[in-house]
């Protein structure tokens, strides 16, 4: 009775230390590209923002049907994506977190 008192402290013990917060926190992505404007040009079959400042083509993920105009001017940020070894794209991809019509 005793052996089983003990070894159920034990696996408390080692249970409540496993589920206990040790400070982890959840990491989100942090975007790279902070409001930039530029705008959506139709390259082959594939729409892309270029950015005014840097001259910079993306290759916007998930880009709603409503933005989807060539020449159409647009406020954008989002997270850069990494171009795999040996492939070549048209612009560098972007996650985009937020768009919007640039009105100039």
């Amino acid at each position: 009775m005793k052996r089983k008192s003990i070894l159920l402290g034990i696996i408390a013990s080692t249970l409540f230390i496993a589920c206990k917060d040790n400070g982890a926190k959840v990491v989100q992505p942090v975007d790279d590209v902070v409001n930039r404007s530029g705008s959506v040009r139709l390259i082959g079959l594939t729409f892309t923002i270029v950015d005014d400042s840097m001259n910079e083509r993306f290759v916007p993920s998930k880009l709603s049907d409503s933005f989807k105009n060539d020449g159409m001017r647009v406020l954008f940020s989002g997270k850069r994506g990494v171009i795999p070894p040996n492939v070549r794209m048209i612009g560098t991809p972007l996650e985009l977190s937020f768009i919007q019509i640039d009105i100039k």
